[in-house]
């Protein structure tokens, strides 16, 4: 089948777009999308992933203020419409990099926006990343991160306020493609396989043994001089271990950007200082001390703005769609199209989609959108927007992390979502 994207000459398979060469289930595509005001205490984030092997779009946006949020579900068949619009909801792209428009016209939701994501920097290409399980090839990513801002829109329940850049908004995306996680409906069961043997296992999923992957933090700044990337991966004893990913892939590192036509200035070491809220996982805030490649230190301190969004909602996994369907499953004729509004100010917490799904526990989301304090290499101060990302799996030394408790360490898989299920 034809699309409109076979009108340009950037085939690179011996196919039309709408097939793909690999027929993973777990194979998908889309963007990942934030707008926010720490000071206001509000988050907007939305998401669309295509999967073309269980031939389904799906799509969700969110909405966080005062420590309520509010997630909007979208799906529907991917062929023959392969477009990135799903009923009111869509994402056009109007220049490349540089204006993205997301829309969400009038539904029953009582969320609504038209705002334009606007880039300020040039995207940052992320190392290719390559697992197996007892030889199967079970992730193959690409990634491109960016850093925006906003202006246009939104509305809930009848209030609208309005985004623009420079008034405390802050802004970033990502774009990846790629075979992923699969999960269950339709992932095997696992009782007929042997024991899970991993290569270069950097695995959310997968049981956190001594020397493995317990500590990340993956960031985004913003100030009126500079915005840019961080981040770290660390076992229990704050080591980091290039195994985890690519042999090319740097367990520490990011970069700054000056603007479009700017520098880009390389960070080649990360420290962190973070503080937590008591018996828990949930950061209170903190420092980050990362180091340039001319030796510069660049400390940023960080303001926790709200409690963390949640992703399990979103619908990655089964317990969110009413029908114990996930964002790879297909949810009826048409447009399906459901939404919930839930309390996350006590985290962990538990979370039920509807009386006929299980209940999951210990939830605890991962991403904080924070007010920062930058102080410069020649001790200039700037001010501005942080977004920080941050999981743990089992246990880490430093900040007295252990095997169960804690709870909320990152069970449940995936960026911004952990818990476990109960039926």
């Amino acid at each position: 089948m034809l699309t409109k994207y076979d009108e340009y000459p950037i085939h690179q398979a011996v196919r039309p777009f709408s097939e793909l060469p690999s027929t993973d289930l777990g194979w998908n595509d889309g963007y990942y999308f934030a707008i926010f005001n720490p000071e206001l205490k509000i988050k907007l984030f939305w998401c669309l992933r295509v999967h073309p092997n269980s031939d389904v779009v799906h799509a969700w946006a969110g909405f966080v203020r005062n420590d309520r949020q509010r997630t909007v579900r979208f799906s529907r068949a991917w062929r023959p419409d392969c477009d990135t619009v799903i009923g009111p909801y869509g994402i056009d792209f109007i220049e490349a990099y540089r204006r993205i428009r997301l829309s969400l016209d009038a539904n029953d939701s009582g969320y609504g926006f038209d705002l334009e994501w606007l880039g300020i920097a040039p995207p940052h290409e992320e190392d290719r990343r390559v697992f197996s399980e007892n030889g199967r090839r079970v992730t193959d990513q690409l990634r491109y991160v960016q850093e925006g801002t906003a202006r246009g829109w939104f509305e809930i329940d009848g209030e609208r306020m309005e985004v623009s850049p420079n008034a405390g908004w802050g802004a970033f995306r990502d774009h990846s493609w790629g075979i992923y996680f699969s999960s269950p409906p339709i992932q095997p069961d696992p009782k007929w396989f042997p024991p899970k043997v991993r290569t270069r296992a950097f695995e959310p999923n997968a049981h956190i043994e001594p020397g493995r992957l317990a500590f990340m933090t993956w960031n985004n700044i913003q100030t009126d001089s500079f915005s840019g990337i961080y981040w770290i991966y660390e076992d229990e004893d704050g080591v980091t271990h290039p195994a985890w990913t690519s042999p090319q892939a740097m367990q520490i590192g990011g970069a700054l950007d000056f603007g479009w036509d700017g520098p880009r200035l390389h960070i080649v070491d990360v420290r962190h200082d973070f503080r937590f809220n008591e018996g828990t996982r949930v950061f209170a805030g903190g420092t980050t001390t990362l180091t340039d490649e001319n030796g510069g230190q660049w400390i940023n301190e960080y303001e926790r703005g709200g409690a963390p969004w949640l992703f399990y909602p979103c619908g990655p996994w089964p317990g969110a769609w009413n029908d114990g369907g996930t964002w790879a499953t297909w949810h009826g004729e048409g447009v399906a199209m459901q939404w919930d509004d839930i309390d996350i100010s006590n985290q962990p917490m538990d979370y039920q989609a509807s009386p006929d799904m299980p209940v999951v526990r210990d939830l605890l989301g991962t991403e904080y959108e924070c007010k920062l304090r930058v102080t410069d290499p020649s001790g200039k101060v700037h001010q501005g927007t942080g977004h920080l990302e941050l999981i743990t799996f089992g246990r880490h030394k430093r900040y007295g992390f252990g095997d169960g408790y804690p709870p909320g360490g990152g069970s449940g898989g995936g960026s911004g979502g952990s818990g476990t299920f109960e039926t």
